[in-house]
């Protein structure tokens, strides 16, 4: 093949992972399997190179040589479409996401993060943190990415930057499924209802944001305010809201309605630029590729939480969780405290949850909302203090320094009071 023929050719995987990512989110609402099984291998064929390197896509083909050997040894099979479909929301969520941060990649929201740290000393990092956990919303971890960039280069020091920003991070997850952890969690737990997690996670929310005010952000230099030169952005957040409130009044989850907003603020885009049809799907082929390595490890988390679940008839796995998993005292402490140490040493958190969810007997925890806030503080924990979760490989990037400096030695004394409070918190309220 000449070099003009392979050039000509590559462009053709990132517009094969659009389509295929596509069908996979049409299979996901359909009876049939057929589109699903093709969509699945069209979608990890054409996005190969990203995600065959990366420790994300290692972990899938591990996951799913195991599942298919415990699959064929076992006498109920495994119900590969019902895992596939297992966390489509969480899937959604990703593309969604991917679309958003395009479409905040063209606006200049750099000037209006230096301006929220204009205010008051005391109450700076408050500011800063609310706004932050605002852009959790259409950024969900790019956030860290983000207002760590910014505004490490004028704070001093410049770690608090990332302390904020993490945090932020973290009390978002707590209030809404918006991030691929929480999500997650509000995925495998069927009936959940947004508002009895917001309602569940107020205090909690109210009590970190109050956190904020024993952080002290100093500027090197007050940043000057400018005005906003791009009047696109407020029919963004216009139409972002809009969709928001509409998602919500119907009682979709979370997950699916910022996904429907991240579609139709990028469509709103395509308008704005006058961007070709065949050139969006290019250029959201090549989004979703880049998130192709956690999007599979989804799929084959569902695969394991399934098959997990279809070994609970083993005497040997019966008698373990009567044993040990059916005391409420012992499982919330095994799952806000063993879990995330476990995580970070190096174990994803998505796998430990896959692995223990479906022992657990969720109702001697509490409802619905109780299980939530306890499985999302085991992802929140686990990403504050691992050096290998990605916020703290992003804030580290953005700072110049080491992830060992943005994880355990910048979050464990928050993430220690965080597991205490929220272990007594549950065990009052269930």
């Amino acid at each position: 093949m000449t070099p003009s023929a392979s050039q000509s050719a590559r462009p053709v995987l990132p517009d094969l992972a659009s389509i295929s990512l596509v069908a996979l989110l049409v299979a996901f609402h359909t009876p049939g399997r057929l589109l699903l099984y093709i969509a699945v291998i069209a979608f990890a064929f054409s996005s190969w190179r990203h995600w065959h390197n990366k420790l994300s896509g290692r972990l899938t083909a591990i996951i799913i040589v195991v599942v298919a050997l415990v699959a064929w040894r076992s006498p109920n099979g495994l119900d590969v479409a019902n895992g596939l479909k297992r966390y489509a929301t969480v899937i959604e969520l990703m593309a969604g996401i991917a679309l958003l941060q395009r479409v905040v990649a063209r606006l200049d929201i750099q000037d209006l993060l230096l301006a929220c740290a204009r205010v008051a000393p005391r109450w700076r990092a408050v500011v800063v943190g609310t706004v932050s956990m605002l852009l959790v919303l259409p950024l969900s971890l790019a956030t860290v990415a983000l207002v760590t960039t910014v505004l490490g280069r004028v704070s001093k020091p410049s770690k608090t930057a990332g302390l904020i920003a993490m945090r932020a991070l973290s009390l978002s997850m707590i209030a809404l499924p918006m991030t691929v952890g929480s999500a997650t969690v509000a995925a495998a737990l069927p009936g959940l209802s947004t508002a009895s997690v917001a309602l569940a996670a107020l205090p909690a929310v109210i009590v970190g944001l109050l956190s904020f005010r024993t952080i002290r952000l100093e500027l090197i230099a007050l940043p000057e305010i400018t005005p906003v030169k791009d009047k696109r952005i407020w029919w963004f957040l216009g139409t972002f809201c809009a969709t928001l409130a509409a998602g919500l009044a119907a009682h979709l989850p979370v997950p699916e309605t910022i996904a429907i907003a991240g579609l139709a603020l990028y469509l709103l885009n395509m308008r704005f630029d006058r961007q070709k049809p065949a050139q969006a799907v290019h250029e959201v082929g090549s989004a979703w590729q880049r998130g192709s390595a956690e999007m599979l490890l989804l799929l084959a988390c569902g695969l394991m939480l399934e098959t997990v679940a279809g070994l609970e008839q083993a005497p040997w796995l019966t008698n373990f969780a009567q044993t040990y998993l059916h005391n409420p005292w012992i499982v919330s402490a095994l799952v806000l405290s063993v879990l995330p140490a476990i995580a970070a040493c190096g174990i994803h958190p998505l796998i430990l949850f896959n692995l223990i969810f479906p022992l657990i007997n969720g109702a001697i925890v509490g409802g619905l909302a109780l299980q939530y806030l306890m499985w999302t503080t085991m992802f929140v924990v686990a990403q504050l203090i691992s050096p290998v979760s990605i916020s703290a490989i992003l804030a580290a990037s953005s700072l110049g320094v080491s992830p060992v400096e943005t994880s355990y030695k910048l979050h464990w004394r928050f993430s220690l009071i965080l597991c205490v409070c929220m272990y007594a918190y549950i065990q009052v309220l269930r």
